[in-house]
């Protein structure tokens, strides 16, 4: 989704909506397994995971996958809200997070070469 058109859907919802957003991106990412505390009890989670478990994914490693189509899709299941405004607000909240795609691409990129010179050294020495 555009960014600005992300911003325009935002501004446009009311403050019981926000806050309707807010909740549900947060208990996304609780669902995830990405965050982790008390906001969400042990219950909910384990509940939310068995009600929507073809929004859940984890990678190979078993680090959880996200995915902006799976959020606004969880977010609209338990908010009510449309799709696309959820989707505009996991954007807005991503790039409020991580800043720029190209920030977030080069700090990828540079976790990407941390992970492949541990593992050459891990083979060096092994």
């Amino acid at each position: 989704m555009d960014t600005d058109e992300a911003n325009k859907l935002i501004a446009s919802t009311t403050p019981q909506q926000r806050e309707l957003l807010t909740a549900a991106h947060s208990r996304y990412m609780h669902f995830t397994g990405v965050w982790s505390g008390s906001e969400f009890s042990d219950a909910q989670i384990k509940a939310d995971r068995a009600a929507h478990p073809d929004l859940l994914a984890f990678g190979e490693s078993g680090v959880p996958v996200l995915s902006d189509k799976r959020c606004g899709e969880f977010m609209h299941r338990v908010c009510g809200l449309p799709v696309e405004l959820c989707m505009a607000y996991d954007e807005i909240d991503f790039l409020n997070e991580h800043g720029s795609y190209e920030e977030l691409e080069a700090l990828t990129e540079k976790q990407r070469k941390l992970e492949q010179s541990a593992t050459l050294e891990a083979q060096h020495e092994g």
